[in-house]
């Protein structure tokens, strides 16, 4: 049977990897419109507010689970040590 396990610096390097993608995603800046009766276009400053503060929850998710993630990985490396004897 073969061996099974983890490789903690790649997962960490993976986790993080994808973490910092989520970083590099820029919050909308505000536009200001002048007068306009075009319906799309009257409540794009909500719609902005709205996509901000959903990318803000994502991103502190995205913390909390990056780091239950690399816990995830340092608790699988230490089973391994200590069942894989």
């Amino acid at each position: 049977m073969g061996k099974i396990g983890v490789d903690l610096q790649e997962w960490q390097t993976t986790v993080n990897r994808n973490y910092t993608a989520l970083g590099r995603v820029d919050l909308l800046k505000q536009v200001e419109l002048k007068q306009t009766d075009l319906k799309q276009f009257r409540n794009v400053d909500q719609t902005i507010e709205r996509f901000n503060k959903t990318l803000n929850a994502l991103k502190d998710q995205t913390a909390d689970e990056t780091q239950q993630l690399i816990q995830l990985g340092v608790n699988k490396q230490n089973d391994d040590a200590q069942y894989g004897k």
